[in-house]
């Protein structure tokens, strides 16, 4: 009888159901990504019928991204949907899989750029199963006795330090309202790329005050503070939008919501899933036109803004639904169509042109050293090398870059052998960061750093080399501000369980 009651109970137990809905659940959003792919291709193949090939790589890769989607399901914790490889998943399948069947349909959006997608695909599809193995190879108990001894914050003091870097930061910024700044194309004529760096260091340091703030904001959960937050962040966005610069947005909105998802309420896959989506079908085609529409006014400041605005609205006004979501599509996969881009690598390298066997990853160093210390410090102007080089762009073009992908990294440095290995210690270097941020109590300086690093994390179309080291140094800048103002204080090497997370998970 006991064992009877026994099956009965391992039978009915919850915990069993909720496994059993989580395996059910996965394979209908499985079957539903797929349905809906298949109608996409099916309705878009009545003008040209992608080849079979390309459309089995993209499903094969649309199964290894569902793989990071699948263990969250079962690991029920709402607290792990800002982990690296899903977002990564996401945008690697949507500039991958869905860029590879959008160039198949439709070549004629691509021009100089369109070749053969299945061999970028294929190259794609062998790395991220070499990412994902690095990423769970690594437990995060190994790091959490070093994580626990990040420093905790004084909380008024850190006020203090936030409010100088913004200030700082605000001076650096207040540059795009001068004549012939304010807009993007502007800004890249006339800004010499000497004092890129100087002046893009500056205008960073504002938004690591913001998450400094943010982070201050939600741990204490003072209303005062929170306001203040969602202030600032708001006037951020509106003097910043018109600019044209998206990534700047992009950062405002991480250092914000990273701190949010950790200290206030968990942020869930789907708000993720629905904001990537909007990147796509708003952000990017709506800043194409914005682009095209502001570049007869070059030399023209903030004023012309309004002018724009309305240029802008009259443009998507004349564009049916249909035409609007072939335009998103072609702005979209046209500007990061990466498939595209690692097949004219592969045929680029070391063919015609030798492996460049790290140099890319030489601005991790020199990054380190001011231009005023060293006057001839190199450029690094790979991109547009590199442009040129595939020929993606004309041999006389020396001021379009042509970005190559952090996968393409790999291979552009170091050939397959690199892409293999280099993949895997990348899924290693996701897990380190990431597991930093896991200790029960979300220390405030890890949270800092994961939150500077998550967007070129997840970035897959930019390059790591050139990008991480300057995160880097801005989470160092920001420790040497908290350390001024004595917001800094010995962290506790406690990993027990903590009041923090407990909160952040039991309110989803």
């Amino acid at each position: 009888m006991s064992s009877g009651s026994d099956t009965q109970l391992v039978r009915s137990s919850p915990g069993t159901n909720e496994r059993r809905v989580s395996l059910f659940g996965a394979i209908g959003a499985l079957g539903a990504l797929t349905v809906l792919c298949a109608a996409w291709f099916t309705q878009a193949a009545t003008n040209r019928v992608a080849p079979v090939s390309v459309v089995l790589a993209s499903f094969a890769l649309l199964s290894v991204c569902l793989v990071p989607f699948i263990r969250y399901r079962f690991n029920r914790s709402p607290i792990t949907s800002v982990e690296p490889v899903i977002t990564f998943s996401v945008i690697y399948f949507l500039i991958f899989g869905l860029g590879a069947m959008h160039a198949a349909l439709n070549p004629s959006a691509y021009g100089r750029l369109i070749v053969d997608p299945l061999p970028g695909l294929l190259m794609a599809l062998a790395g991220l199963p070499l990412l994902l193995l690095g990423y769970y190879a690594l437990p995060a108990r190994s790091l959490r006795r070093f994580a626990a001894r990040f420093p905790d914050w004084d909380e008024r003091r850190a006020v203090i330090a936030a409010g100088l870097l913004m200030l700082v930061g605000g001076v650096g910024l207040a540059q795009v309202f001068q004549s012939g700044n304010y807009f993007f194309v502007a800004t890249t004529i006339a800004q010499p790329s000497s004092d890129d760096s100087v002046v893009g260091f500056i205008q960073g340091l504002f938004f690591v005050g913001l998450t400094i703030m943010a982070i201050v904001a939600f741990r204490s959960n003072h209303r005062a503070a929170i306001w203040a937050v969602i202030v600032i962040s708001l006037v951020c966005v509106v003097v910043l939008l018109p600019t044209g610069r998206r990534y700047w947005l992009l950062y405002a909105g991480a250092a914000v919501a990273i701190p949010y998802h950790f200290y206030r309420r968990p942020i869930s896959v789907k708000v993720i899933v629905v904001s990537l989506l909007a990147i796509v079908f708003v952000l990017y085609p709506v800043g194409q036109v914005y682009r095209v529409v502001s570049v007869p006014v070059l030399n023209s400041g903030p004023s012309q803004v309004p002018g724009v605005l309305q240029g802008v609205a009259d443009d998507l006004s004349r564009m049916t639904p249909a035409g609007y979501v072939d335009f998103s599509l072609t702005s979209a996969f046209g500007r990061v169509n990466y498939a595209l881009v690692l097949t004219r690598l592969e045929e680029t390298y070391p063919q015609r042109e030798p492996y460049l066997y790290g140099q890319t990853y030489l601005p991790a160093i020199t990054i380190l050293i001011p231009r005023s210390i060293w006057p001839d410090k190199p450029t690094f102007d790979f991109y547009n090398r590199f442009g040129r080089a595939t020929g993606i762009l004309n041999p006389s073009d020396t001021g379009t870059s042509v970005l190559y992908s952090s996968i393409g990294e790999l291979y552009l440095n170091f050939g397959l052998i690199g892409l293999l290995v280099g993949m895997v210690l990348y899924g290693l270097l996701f897990k380190f960061l990431y597991s930093l941020v896991q200790i029960p109590e979300f220390r405030p300086s890890a949270v800092l750093l994961y939150s500077l690093v998550f967007l070129d994390l997840v970035r897959v179309e930019g390059p790591i080399g050139p990008t991480l080291p300057g995160n880097l140094r801005w989470f160092v800048v920001g420790l040497a501000v908290l350390f001024v103002c004595g917001a800094l204080r010995r962290g506790r090497l406690s990993i027990g369980p903590s009041h923090n997370r407990t909160a952040a998970v039991s309110s989803s």
